[in-house]
C-alpha cells in the first residue's frame, strides 16, 4: 500500500515549506532576470594594428596610429552631460552624450568600475571602460603598451 501524502500535507512539513520558498525564490529570480535586469556588456579586444571596443549594439574599431591622446579618469568626478542617443542603465552608460567639455562624444562604460578611459581620436572622442575597475585598468595599460609601440 502506498503512503500518499496530499499537496496540503507536504507544504505544512518543514521540508515542505523549505521547497516552496526556494521555489519562490527562484521564480522571482527568474522574472526578474527576464523582465527587469538591465542588459548591457562593455567588451575590449586589442590586437597589434587596432583595438575594438563593443556595446551590446555597436561596435568600434580605432587604428593605434589614430589616437591623439588617452587618459585614465576618475569616473567619479567625470560629468557624462545629457544622453543624445543610446541607454542610461543603472550599470550600464552606453551611445551618443553631450557635456560642456567634451561636446557630443561616445560613451561605451560600466559604472561599476571607478576609472574610465578617456580617448581623443582622430578628432573624436570616446570615453569606455571594462566591467570592473581592475579590468579597466588592464584595458589602460595594453592600451598604453600598443600606443608607445606605434608612436
Amino acid at each position: 500500500m502506498q503512503n500518499r501524502t496530499s499537496l496540503r500535507e507536504r507544504l505544512a512539513s518543514p521540508a515542505g515549506r523549505t521547497t516552496l520558498v526556494f521555489a519562490l525564490i527562484l521564480l522571482g529570480l527568474l522574472i526578474y532576470g527576464l523582465f527587469f535586469q538591465e542588459k548591457g556588456v562593455v567588451e575590449t579586444v586589442f590586437n597589434d594594428e587596432f583595438f575594438g571596443v563593443s556595446t551590446q549594439k555597436d561596435a568600434l574599431f580605432i587604428r593605434y596610429e589614430d589616437v591623439e591622446s588617452a587618459e585614465l579618469i576618475d569616473a567619479e568626478s567625470f560629468d557624462v552631460g545629457e544622453l543624445l542617443s543610446g541607454h542610461a542603465g543603472k550599470r550600464y552608460l552606453q551611445g551618443t552624450w553631450r557635456n560642456e567639455s567634451l561636446g557630443d562624444y561616445t560613451l561605451s562604460v560600466n559604472t561599476r568600475s571607478a576609472s574610465w578611459i578617456l580617448l581623443h581620436y582622430d578628432g573624436k572622442t570616446l570615453v569606455f571602460s571594462g566591467n570592473k575597475t581592475a579590468q579597466t585598468e588592464q584595458y589602460y595599460e595594453t592600451l598604453t603598451g600598443y600606443l608607445g609601440a606605434t608612436g
